[in-house]
């Protein structure tokens, strides 16, 4: 949890390089270990797809959660995993008959990450100042595309855009 500067005074990471380094910084276990993973697999997209090593790491996760809680969704970062909480909570509800079923509760100042929707349930003054109470308006134009279309969820909300129908593979 320390660092040396140049002239090798120790200094404590208080922000834990924003916490990815809550371990500690040149931990040798830490470093073989991810050494080893790389020479494996140096990365693998969770999305749409999986690994064995993501199915390995899930079983012993579920393990550890209390209850029936045995799904797992792993994400990219924090601030994905917490935009991706939301999404899923407005899905639940708009499958449930209850799109309107939109507002969530968050702490003044709290930090729940970079992106918008982490931006506006942590009400982090200096950064939500300028963000409207809603998301901006925004416009999606077809594209030719090669990759198959995934079928719309039933339940959506009223008026929300859905894909275009007219989608043509080239």
């Amino acid at each position: 949890m320390y660092y040396t500067t140049a002239d090798d005074r120790q200094v404590l990471d208080g922000t834990a390089g924003l916490w990815c380094v809550n371990a500690g910084h040149g931990r040798r276990e830490i470093a073989t270990a991810v050494h080893d993973q790389l020479l494996r697999l140096d990365y693998a997209s969770s999305f749409q797809m999986g690994h064995a090593g993501a199915f390995t790491l899930a079983d012993r996760l579920v393990q550890l959660l209390p209850g029936d809680l045995n799904h797992l969704f792993f994400t990219n970062s924090g601030s994905e995993a917490v935009d991706t909480a939301l999404k899923i909570a407005i899905a639940y509800h708009a499958l449930r008959g209850e799109p309107s079923r939109q507002r969530f509760v968050g702490r003044e100042q709290a930090y729940h990450g970079v992106n918008l929707g982490g931006v506006a349930v942590g009400a982090f003054p200096p950064i939500v100042s300028f963000l409207a109470a809603s998301p901006p308006e925004s416009i999606t134009s077809a594209i030719p595309t090669t990759w198959p279309t995934m079928p719309l969820a039933k339940g959506r909300p009223s008026g929300a855009q859905t894909s275009p129908t007219s989608w043509k593979r080239w």
